[in-house]
């Protein structure tokens, strides 16, 4: 398990903490923003940075979803493919598949998502175990 958070608000750096090896990497964000696909101002802009096909529909649990597939257009990224699984009722996304250049993948689901849920202002504060190293 790994925790992505940004590190302080807006400024193009990014904080992963994997509690497994008490290990934080930091660096610029570059890339990291294709965890955030689907999240934000909107999905006009995907185009523009991704090839989108629409795929047939599937059902992650008991929802209906819309099924996207992600393919960057230029400069790669992290990733060489993203599929996005949006709920149909709620257009939100509820599943994503970041598949690295090797193939290796990672799928995220999203459970149980509250939109505009109050948050202390502590929420977006990294707090790490004073035995973490820190690699940059």
């Amino acid at each position: 398990e790994r925790t992505n958070l940004p590190d302080g608000c807006c400024d193009g750096a990014f904080a992963r903490y994997v509690p497994q090896t008490k290990q934080v990497f930091r660096g610029p964000a570059k890339g990291e923003a294709d965890l955030l696909v689907g999240f934000g101002p909107g999905a006009a802009d995907l185009g523009k940075k991704y090839e989108v096909t629409l795929l047939p529909e599937e059902k992650v649990g008991t929802a209906p979803a819309y099924v996207l597939d992600l393919k960057p257009r230029t400069g790669g990224g992290l990733f060489s493919a993203i599929r996005l699984w949006v709920d149909k009722a709620r257009v939100l996304p509820v599943q994503t598949r970041l598949t690295e250049p090797t193939g290796d993948y990672s799928t995220i689901r999203f459970d149980d998502v509250v939109v505009n849920g109050g948050l202390p202002s502590t929420a977006f504060e990294l707090k790490l175990p004073k035995d973490v190293v820190e690699v940059k």
